[in-house]
C-alpha cells in the first residue's frame, strides 16, 4: 500500500509541477554575468547593453512589459542613499501623471532592498497608456543594482506573479 500511496502522490506533484504553465522553472532561462545572475522567462528577448540589460515580453495595450536591471560597479552607497541618488537624478517625480505607490524595505535572497512603486504614463496616439512601475533597489559591497519593470497599469494582474518571480531570482555575486 505504501508503494501505491507513494506512486499516487508522484503522479499528482508531477501533473501539479506541469501545469504550472510559465511560471514553472522549466520555463525559465537564466542570465549571468560577473556581478549577478537572473532568471526571465525564455519566450523574452534579451538585450545586453554596457552596465545595463533589458528583457522584453510580450506586447500588451501598444507596449511591450519588460524589465530593466542597470547595475553601477562602483556605487559604492549604503542602500537607501542609492535609492535616493537614482531617484534624485532620474527626477522621478516629474514623470507624466506621477504617483507614489510608497516605499517597502524588503529583502531578495538575504540581501537587503527597496521596493518603490509609481504610476505614471505615456500618450499612445494622444491617449493616455496608464504603466505600473516597480523599482527595486539592490547593493553589495560597491554595486547598485536597479531592476525597473514596467507594466501596463490593465493588465498589471496578469504579469505581477512572473514579473516578482523574475525579481526575487537575482543573486548578486
Amino acid at each position: 500500500w505504501i508503494t501505491v500511496i507513494m506512486l499516487n502522490l508522484s503522479m499528482v506533484f508531477s501533473f501539479v509541477s506541469c501545469s504550472r504553465g510559465p511560471q514553472s522553472n522549466s520555463s525559465m532561462k537564466q542570465y549571468s554575468n560577473h556581478y549577478f545572475s537572473i532568471r526571465y522567462p525564455q519566450d523574452w528577448k534579451v538585450s545586453d547593453q554596457q552596465n545595463q540589460l533589458s528583457f522584453t515580453g510580450p506586447e500588451e495595450l501598444g507596449y511591450y512589459v519588460n524589465v530593466k536591471v542597470d547595475y553601477n560597479p562602483e556605487a559604492d552607497l549604503p542602500l537607501k542613499d542609492f535609492q535616493q541618488t537614482v531617484e534624485s537624478q532620474n527626477n522621478l517625480s516629474t514623470l507624466p501623471q506621477f504617483k507614489d505607490m510608497g516605499l517597502v524595505d524588503t529583502s531578495i535572497n538575504d540581501q537587503p532592498a527597496i521596493e518603490h512603486s509609481i504610476l505614471t504614463a505615456i500618450m499612445m496616439e494622444n491617449i493616455p497608456l496608464y504603466l505600473s512601475v516597480r523599482l527595486t533597489y539592490l547593493v553589495k559591497d560597491k554595486l547598485g543594482v536597479v531592476i525597473t519593470a514596467e507594466i501596463p497599469q490593465d493588465v498589471l494582474g496578469k504579469y505581477d506573479k512572473q514579473i516578482t518571480s523574475m525579481i526575487q531570482s537575482i543573486q548578486l555575486h
